[in-house]
């Protein structure tokens, strides 16, 4: 007679979830975790799945607000508990509950406010996994209207679950257990992920659990486990072989990037996870895109420290987050090939190693390589844990790539020489007269006489020589400028007028020579 009855009950309960009072609402989830454990089809008409989801929400709001008495937030934490024990204890094998968990779990992986419920949620998928249930229903299976009056976050693409399931593994603050969760759904759910990874994630994965095991003893900060995980990253993307796959999700966690305070913790993670995954992608113009964006956005982030900045932020937006996916995709540039656009380039997989200079993925690799160069010369926050990355990525690139009759050295060092001299143009008055003898003109001059001085790297000296000392004009008189210096810039100018106007037939280096010594003057 009363399981007859129990769906009027239940619609009558429901009435109820709008009151505010925590007795009523304590009452109403142990309700839920009494017919969830007797008759779950009973709850065919009310989603008690998104008020256990619902309640917890609320109680982390709550929470988070701060405006709570020591009793009542006392009693919001026991909610909060009372919502992850009920679905941390559900039967999965009990009539009905497949149809009630699958696939709906999945929309509550993504949004933020859910994150502690993600240790339940992993035990209920898991449990789903060994049934073989995780492949009885897809989300597009769900009730439309239930889809939007549940769920308001961001489409829930494979990449989007990716993105966060690895910010979660990734976060510093996040502890084992949790991170331990993301890890087991990333293992249970890949084939919702990516078809090419189960077999690899299905070996790598528990190895990183057992890493997580022994976190205590073995890992005596974080470093190590993030470098971990970023490597499993690296190699997964690898397997995949998906270029359109791998844009899609640096695009995922560039959104995750940009929405992300400042003061968050994961914020230094997804700098990382964005830079590695950028390392993937083969499509030049995209890498270029989020570089641009994420340079913006940390200009716009960090006003305050424009006036403490060796070099102006502007030109250097350096943050830490800045500097560690700079040395991430620095790292993946000594085995990485680029290619250009599809609709700059059709048909063509790769670039010609020896058509280098002329291929945009070998301009996109040396810009990074100057840009990461000029940090680790002039940005001192550096020295505070991110020096010894960017010095690391650069020792690997340098031996392989920097000898002597390299092309592409050469190619480097005429960007380094460029740069010095645009620092000069865009550096502050106080900066330039600090910094232009020695760490402008000096760098400037050293790079050039370890160059092979073809018309690469001319072009690039006369334009900076002409680039300094206009910037050196606007800030002060001239007749200050170092006359040792001066003297052997004239010196240099005049030896390269003479070389380049006997038996050159057409060269624009004249011209350049000769606007340079009019800058000198």
């Amino acid at each position: 007679m009363m399981t007859e009855k129990l769906p009027q009950v239940v619609e009558a309960v429901q009435c109820l979830c709008s009151d505010p009072r925590i007795q009523v609402r304590r009452a109403i989830l142990h309700f839920i975790k009494d017919v969830l454990s007797a008759n779950a089809r009973s709850c065919s008409a009310w989603d008690v799945v998104g008020h256990i989801f619902s309640e917890f929400s609320r109680t982390v709001g709550r929470r988070a607000a701060g405006d709570l008495s020591a009793q009542e937030a006392q009693e919001e934490g026991a909610l909060q508990e009372l919502c992850m024990d009920i679905l941390g204890s559900l039967d999965v094998s009990a009539s009905g509950m497949t149809k009630l968990l699958w696939p709906r779990l999945l929309l509550y992986v993504v949004p933020a406010q859910y994150t502690g419920m993600l240790i339940p949620v992993s035990r209920c998928v898991q449990a789903l996994a060994e049934r073989g249930d995780l492949m009885v229903r897809e989300i597009e299976d769900l009730d439309p209207h239930f889809l939007s009056s549940m769920f308001q976050g961001p489409l829930l693409t494979p990449q989007t679950l990716l993105a966060r399931l690895l910010v979660v593994a990734g976060s510093p603050f996040a502890g084992s257990e949790l991170q331990a969760a993301a890890l087991l759904l990333m293992l249970n759910l890949h084939g919702k992920i990516h078809r090419a990874v189960g077999a690899m994630w299905a070996s790598e994965i528990p190895l990183l659990l057992q890493c997580l095991k022994g976190k205590d003893e073995s890992f005596p900060d974080s470093a190590e486990w993030e470098q971990r995980l970023l490597k499993f990253l690296r190699v997964s993307l690898a397997t995949m072989e998906d270029e359109a796959w791998t844009k899609g999700l640096s695009c995922e966690l560039s959104r995750w990037l940009s929405s992300s305070p400042s003061s968050s913790g994961e914020k230094s993670f997804l700098y990382k996870a964005l830079g590695t995954v950028l390392g993937a992608c083969k499509e030049v113009l995209h890498i270029q895109g989020k570089l641009l964006q994420h340079l913006e956005e940390a200009n716009a982030e960090e006003p305050s420290e424009a006036q403490v900045r060796s070099p102006p932020s502007q030109l250097l937006p350096a943050s830490p987050g800045m500097i560690s996916l700079l040395a991430m995709l620095l790292r993946a540039t000594s085995t990485q090939s680029w290619t250009r656009s599809p609709h700059l380039r059709p048909g063509c997989a790769r670039p010609e190693w020896k058509d280098f200079q002329t291929q945009e993925g070998e301009a996109l690799r040396i810009s990074i390589l100057a840009f990461c160069c000029l940090i680790f010369t002039w940005e001192p926050r550096c020295i505070a844990g991110h020096r010894g990355l960017l010095s690391e990525c650069l020792k690997a690139f340098l031996p392989t790539q920097m000898e002597l009759d390299s092309r592409r050295a050469q190619a480097t060092r005429s960007a380094l020489i460029r740069a010095h001299g645009s620092l000069a143009l865009r550096a502050s008055k106080e900066q330039l007269l600090a910094r232009l003898e020695g760490d402008i003109v000096g760098n400037i001059l050293l790079l050039y006489s370890c160059s092979c001085r073809d018309l690469q790297n001319t072009l690039a000296l006369l334009q900076s020589i002409m680039d300094f000392s206009s910037a050196f004009q606007a800030a002060c008189d001239s007749a200050c400028f170092n006359p040792s210096l001066k003297g052997k810039l004239l010196e240099i100018l005049t030896d390269l007028l003479k070389k380049y106007c006997l038996g050159t037939p057409v060269s624009p280096v004249p011209l350049k020579v000769v606007l340079a010594l009019e800058q000198l003057r």
